[in-house]
């Protein structure tokens, strides 16, 4: 490591994550460990053995491109595809051995001529879609065309059945009950063609809220890494732990005087005599933009940790923060805590989704390949 700009990946907090998560299901109720998008952000590869350490029994993922770092490493859990699948997608989830989610006769009749080429047996996950509107099919008249095209197909097995809550993570659970309850009638005409495969419907929020939806298997993503998926999940029936921390080394202290500006397009004009540290971290990096002169980081030194807004825009590559009442000594080379704990200091992925009016995950995700990982 050359810069030291670093991400410290928590994997004991993962992993106390998914067995608080655990203990709060229905026995029996499996866990899927969302993996997509190289583990929102902290390591597919890594995350993905810590989770099996803790229990999971299923990693998914979104693109079945996904799943190739997991198998040349050797991850030897289940893995399903969440997200729709191309034709090129689903021969590679064949190749693979993955369980692709799939809603259309074609899709079926594709997979099995792969299948038989490759002398496989394929599983796959029937998508049912009750109020999300994005992908799964939408009525019973699907669902038979479906179902009469599986009977055609010796080469798949239907692994399992389920939807995704829109508003699992609302104040109101009203939205969900809904999906739920329309979701248990396709679940229930399934059943009665004799088909029995796995039942899942419970994301992060539902996991956590709505564990008696929980069925055979829940999908646990976000809150795998520490987080609620909003403000109404309800905080004290499962304790999460922050998996991600991030540093960036400060590379240049000065002092300016009142009345000098800071930064491009001199947002900030000092009223009063400043020490600014220069900070080697920036929207290059993921770091956003819109903390500019809003944010803040945390220095520590001898006689504690202290809060540091962020003085004029985000660069490129480097930010500047504002250490005129750092008490004890601070000097080139420290670290300053971006995202993490320092003392009783603490800046977390809310904090910071708060200010750019998103959301965590994307705080999470936006922390680019320019930051290395450590485990």
């Amino acid at each position: 490591m050359y810069r030291k700009t670093y991400a410290r990946i928590r994997l004991e907090n993962l992993e106390k994550n998914i067995k608080n998560a655990i203990k709060h299901l229905p026995e029996g109720c499996k866990v899927a460990a969302v993996v997509k998008a190289d583990a929102y952000g902290h390591g597919a590869v890594m995350c993905a053995r810590a989770a099996q350490r803790a229990g999971a029994e299923m990693l998914a993922v979104a693109l079945a491109e996904e799943a190739i770092p997991l198998r040349e490493n050797g991850t030897s859990l289940p893995v399903m595809i969440i997200g729709r699948s191309n034709a090129v997608q689903l021969k590679l989830a064949v190749q693979l051995g993955l369980e692709p989610c799939i809603f259309t006769p074609a899709e079926l009749r594709l997979l099995q001529k792969e299948a038989r080429k490759a002398d496989k047996m394929v599983r796959v996950h029937l998508k049912i879609d009750t109020g999300m509107s994005r992908i799964g099919l939408r009525s019973m008249e699907e669902l038979d065309c479906f179902l009469d095209t599986l009977r055609s197909c010796d080469r798949i097995l239907l692994n399992g059945v389920f939807t995704h809550f829109a508003n699992s993570d609302a104040q109101s659970k009203e939205h969900a009950s809904g999906q739920h309850d329309l979701f248990m009638r396709y679940v229930k005409r399934i059943h009665d063609c004799g088909f029995a495969p796995m039942v899942h419907a419970d994301n992060s929020a539902g996991t956590i809220d709505l564990p008696q939806f929980g069925h055979d298997m829940v999908r646990y993503g976000i809150s795998m890494y520490g987080y609620y998926a909003s403000p109404y999940v309800c905080k004290e029936k499962v304790e999460l732990l922050p998996v991600m921390e991030v540093f960036a080394e400060i590379s240049h202290i000065k002092t300016v005087p009142k009345g000098t500006c800071i930064g491009y397009g001199s947002t900030f004009t000092t009223a009063r005599e400043t020490r600014v540290a220069t900070v080697q971290i920036g929207y290059g990096d993921g770091y956003n933009r819109l903390l500019s002169n809003k944010g803040r980081m945390i220095v520590k030194t001898e006689k504690g940790a202290y809060y540091a807004p962020i003085l004029g825009r985000v660069c490129m590559d480097q930010t500047m923060i504002d250490v005129t009442d750092v008490e004890g000594r601070l000097s080139v080379g420290d670290e300053a805590v971006v995202l993490g704990t320092a003392g009783d200091k603490k800046i977390d992925a809310d904090e910071i989704a708060g200010l750019c009016g998103t959301i965590s995950y994307e705080v999470l995700l936006g922390f680019n390949g320019r930051i290395p990982r450590v485990y």
